[in-house]
C-alpha cells in the first residue's frame, strides 16, 4: 500500500454549543457489503509501531473497489489506514482531547483517486454522528465506528464522496441528540492523498 503525500493545511476550528444540525440530503456514496465487525487486521501496519491490537474496524465495497480500514494504538497516539483499491493512505496523529484547542477531533486523513474522495479520522466517544460539508451546499453522512476493540476511548468514522460534488469545505461531530459539538473547517480544501495535521496542532 502506497504512502500518504501530505502537505500542511491552515485549519480554523469553531465550536457551537446546542446548535443542530438540520436535516439534508446525503451526498455520500454507497457502502455495499459493509462488515463493521473489528478483527485483528491480516495487513501490516503503517505509520509508527502499535502499543495495543492491530484491529480491522470496517470492510465493503464501494464503486466495485473492495476497502479495509485499520486502526491501531501508538506511543503517541493513533494510527489509521484506509486500504482500498481506488486509492490508499495512512496517517498518524494524537488523539481526540490530546490536542490543543480541540476536543472532539483527532487525526484525519483524505484521499481518493480524482473521482472519488475519502475521509477518514478519529473523534471522541461522545461524537455519534458525523457529517461532511462541501463547498456545493450538500453534505455526506460519515460511518461512525467503536474503537473498543482496539484498546481506544474514541470512534472513528468514514465517508466516500464524489469530487463532482464538491469540495470538502468542514468535517462536523454531533452528538447521540443531534447537537454539533465541533465544527472543523479546512481551509483550503485538502487534495487528493492529503494528510490533515491534528485538529489544533502547531
Amino acid at each position: 500500500m502506497r504512502g500518504t503525500r501530505g502537505r500542511a493545511l491552515a485549519a480554523l476550528l469553531v465550536l457551537t454549543a446546542c446548535d443542530l444540525l438540520q436535516p439534508t440530503p446525503d451526498a455520500a456514496l454507497p457502502i455495499d457489503e459493509l462488515d463493521v465487525e473489528s478483527r485483528p487486521a491480516e495487513v501490516e501496519p503503517m505509520g509508527q509501531a502499535p502499543t495495543g491490537p492491530v484491529m480491522q474496524i470496517a470492510t465493503g465495497e464501494v464503486l466495485g473497489g473492495r476497502f479495509h480500514f485499520v486502526v491501531h494504538q501508538t506511543a503517541g497516539g493513533v494510527c489509521s489506514s484506509l486500504d482500498w483499491e481506488n486509492g490508499a493512505g495512512s496517517a498518524c496523529g494524537a488523539l481526540p482531547g490530546d490536542a490543543p484547542r480541540s476536543e472532539a477531533f483527532g487525526m484525519m486523513l483524505f484521499g481518493g483517486d480524482g473521482v472519488t474522495q475519502n475521509v477518514t479520522g478519529i473523534v471522541s466517544a461522545e461524537v455519534t454522528d458525523v457529517w461532511i460539508e462541501l463547498d456545493s451546499g450538500e453534505r455526506a453522512r460519515a460511518v461512525v465506528l467503536p474503537l473498543d476493540a482496539a484498546d481506544l476511548e474514541a470512534n472513528a468514522f468514514m465517508a466516500f464522496v464524489p469530487v463532482a460534488v464538491g469540495e470538502l469545505v468542514a468535517v462536523l461531530a454531533l452528538d447521540g441528540d443531534g447537537d454539533l459539538i465541533e465544527r472543523f473547517e479546512m481551509s483550503p480544501a485538502p487534495p487528493i492523498d492529503a494528510a490533515v495535521p491534528t485538529p489544533g496542532a502547531p
